[in-house]
Parts: C-alpha cells; sequence; structure tokens
C-alpha cells in the first residue's frame, strides 16, 4: 500500500480545516470555545487559517476598535508593494502604547489582501487576559521556536524590533525608531529565505503629549 507523504504545511492545513469543521458543527458557544487557541506553541495554533478568520470578524467582536476606526479614519499606502511569495517579515515601528494602529493595520491587510499577520508577543502578555486576545488574533509568544515555525509553515510574521522600549516613549521621542544596533531579523530573513516588508507607522505618537516620563520620575524626590 502506497502513503503519500504528508508535508507540515498541508498537516497544518488539515489541522485548520478540521477545527473549522468543528466550529461549523457547534453551538455558538462550543464554537466560540473551539474559536481560542489552547496551546500556544501547538501546531494548531501556528497556522494562519484560524487566526484569518478571527481577524475578519475583529471589528464587530470588539466595539472599541470599531469605533477607534470610524475616528481615525486609517489610510494605507504602498499595499501593492507587499510581495505575493511567502514566508514574509513585516518589519515595523511602534506608536506609543502599541495598541491603538497594530490591530487596524492587521485588520486591514487581512481585509484588503489576504495577508494575515502573526505576531510575536512577548510571554509577559500571556500572564493576563490580553495574552488570550493576542492569541485569538494569531500572535505566539515571542520565542525562537515559534518564529522558526511560522516561516516554516509560510506565514507572514510581524516584528517590532524596537520592543517595549518603543512603546513607551519619552518626551522628544515621538515617531522616532529605538532599536537597538544588533538586527536580528535580517540574519533570520537571510537565514530562511524570507523577504523583509519594512513598513512605517505615523499619527498615534502626535496625539500624545507627554507631561511627566520615566526620566522625570527617577528624577524626582523619593
Amino acid at each position: 500500500t502506497y502513503v503519500p507523504a504528508v508535508t507540515k504545511k498541508e498537516k497544518y492545513a488539515a489541522l485548520a480545516a478540521a477545527n473549522r469543521a468543528a466550529m461549523s458543527a457547534a453551538d455558538p458557544k462550543t464554537a466560540r470555545r473551539l474559536a481560542k487557541p489552547r496551546n500556544l506553541n501547538s501546531e494548531e495554533s501556528l497556522t494562519g487559517d484560524v487566526a484569518g478568520a478571527a481577524i475578519e470578524r475583529m471589528l464587530e467582536e470588539m466595539p472599541v476598535y470599531r469605533l477607534w476606526n470610524w475616528l481615525c479614519r486609517p489610510e494605507f499606502f504602498g499595499l501593492d508593494n507587499i510581495p505575493d511569495e511567502k514566508p514574509l517579515i513585516f518589519v515595523g515601528n511602534h506608536t506609543m502604547y502599541g495598541i491603538y494602529d497594530m490591530p487596524l493595520m492587521i485588520y486591514e491587510l487581512r481585509k484588503r489582501k489576504g495577508v494575515t499577520l502573526r505576531g510575536l508577543a512577548h510571554p509577559l502578555h500571556y500572564a493576563s487576559a490580553f495574552g488570550d486576545l493576542l492569541a485569538r488574533y494569531g500572535a505566539v509568544k515571542a520565542t525562537p521556536r515559534n518564529c522558526f515555525k511560522l516561516i516554516e509553515a509560510g506565514e507572514s510574521v510581524l516584528l517590532y524590533p524596537g520592543g517595549a522600549r518603543e512603546v513607551a516613549k519619552r518626551r522628544g521621542e515621538a515617531n522616532k525608531l529605538i532599536w537597538k544596533e544588533e538586527t536580528d531579523f535580517v540574519r533570520l530573513a537571510m537565514r530562511h529565505g524570507c523577504t523583509i516588508v519594512p513598513f512605517g507607522a505615523l499619527g498615534v505618537d502626535d496625539a500624545f503629549n507627554i507631561a511627566l516620563d520615566s526620566t522625570d520620575i527617577m528624577a524626582s524626590p523619593a
């Protein structure tokens, strides 16, 4: 008997298809439970199909972002320059607090280009309910192993080299890149043959006037 070989990508697709079938056959309560990734390091969580479907419903599930999208009217430029071949590594700047533009960008790219961005989130996020939210919309814990698995599965990985420091900008740092000198994502792309898609997010930092930053707090008398 001949048994054809199954690639990892086909295995991930089969897992996603089985999950979708189970969701469609379940009652709403069970469907919501199945839609939530149960293990952030599992093969099921490393396929973009399930996350992509959730992203398409993001504005319906989170009215605050639907309102924010209506108020801000975000504009996107250069979407036609995104390559069709995968895997891709999207590399860009974190705006202040990191929660105002990123969800809308993820939603818009899925809606207009069919691209599901898979974020790598700091493990500390998963100590709270915020981690469940990140997982629902495609993020996984930021570990070298998870990054490698996403790339191996042909996913589009979202990286913010500035990390937490770039989120917590101080006075005078609006719209500035705060990156380390080492560019690990370049070596990662070269090693795995990925295309780097650079992007910039502007506007959010201009909406804040910082009255007191960490430097002021550290300099204040005890």
